[in-house]
């Protein structure tokens, strides 16, 4: 297996050891205050805003509201730059992307929807499609389920992006891909993992995954939308909706 190319990962991030093993852990805080550059680089959003205002009132002569927006959009856009780069790394159409879904839905980052690999009887270009997550009828239910949840817009990806027939992926595909994907949490930043169905979490989320990313992080699992008749679709819909809202209220 050809090595993996290599992901542009912050030296500020690189994995903490943990019980003989690594976790990403989140960037210091910045104590300078360079607009959009030092933006870049700040997790703590909240804080990095707080500091930057008490340290240079003019920021806030004009209304509150609108400084606020406008550090939300910069740095909400910084991380849809980012993700952009980090997907054009990939080589199109067997390696795909994660994606927001809905595909016209406003993006937001609290929560993260996470499957196991790209299933596909042959490669062939799906992006005018829509991408990943986008062409099939259970794909629809997926993004059917996220608006009634009101998590669309959230961020959609596989642990491994190489796709293949419908199998499950090999530990050495996990453990190939994981920098990838460390990578998409360590921008999205989410509140909450809602992994997709309960044998991706318990065979491929929980053992190589789920140690490397930090534990404020809430992890769930969901059927997997496409059941081909293992759960009706009530049960998937019923389901999904149910651990939304407890990851809402924990």
């Amino acid at each position: 297996m050809a090595p993996r190319k290599e992901i542009g990962i912050d030296k500020r991030s690189q994995p903490a050891k943990l019980n003989g093993s690594t976790r990403v852990e989140p960037f210091e805080k910045q104590t300078t205050f360079q607009h959009s550059q030092e933006c870049q680089n700040v997790i703590d959003y909240t804080d990095w805003f707080s500091l930057l205002t008490s340290k240079n009132p003019e920021y806030m002569k004009v209304e509150p509201s609108l400084a606020q927006w406008n550090f939300d959009n910069l740095f909400m856009n910084n991380k849809i730059n980012k993700l952009d780069n980090l997907n054009k790394t990939l080589e199109l159409p067997q390696e795909l992307s994660g994606v927001f879904l809905p595909k016209n839905s406003p993006k937001q980052f609290d929560f993260m929807f996470i499957a196991e690999m790209p299933s596909m009887k042959k490669q062939k270009d799906i992006s005018g499609l829509g991408g990943n997550f986008n062409v099939s009828a259970p794909d629809k239910l997926l993004q059917k389920m996220m608006i009634q949840c009101e998590v669309a817009g959230s961020y959609v990806t596989d642990i491994v992006k190489k796709g293949d027939v419908a199998r499950k992926p090999t530990k050495s595909e996990i453990r190939e891909w994981l920098p990838f994907l460390l990578k998409e949490i360590e921008i999205i930043q989410p509140k909450a993992i809602i992994v997709l169905s309960k044998r991706t979490y318990e065979a491929s989320f929980k053992p190589f995954v789920e140690p490397m990313i930090s534990k404020k992080i809430k992890v769930d699992y969901v059927f997997h939308y496409s059941q081909q008749g293992a759960k009706t679709n009530i049960e998937v819909e019923k389901k999904f909706s149910e651990v939304i809202s407890h990851m809402r209220i924990r």
